[in-house]
């Protein structure tokens, strides 16, 4: 398993967050977003109750729930396929992008 590397800096209200393995960039970390996070909020002293990250995967909150970290992770988006069952009859398949 390649470990990610990980920036993020100051942007307005928020933060710019991007995640590296030693070769590409990756579109989304949640263990890395988690720990920035936590970063934010425990060393940096931000007292807000939530932070908000923009990545490649869109807008990402992490709000504090007492001594809990939550996260808002972006939906996919829903595409629909049709297929053969066993019977021939076509049939709708939700599948999801990843």
């Amino acid at each position: 398993q390649l470990r990610d590397g990980l920036v993020f800096v100051a942007d307005g209200d928020g933060y710019r967050l991007r995640w590296f393995t030693p070769t590409v960039e990756v579109d989304l970390c949640g263990h890395a977003t988690l720990a920035s996070a936590w970063v934010v909020f425990n060393i940096l002293g931000i007292n807000d109750e939530q932070v908000q990250f923009q990545s490649k995967s869109g807008v990402l909150k992490v709000a504090r729930n007492e001594s809990w970290l939550e996260m808002d992770f972006p939906r996919s988006r829903q595409r629909h396929a049709l297929y053969h069952n066993k019977y021939g009859m076509h049939s709708k398949q939700n599948l999801w992008n990843a």
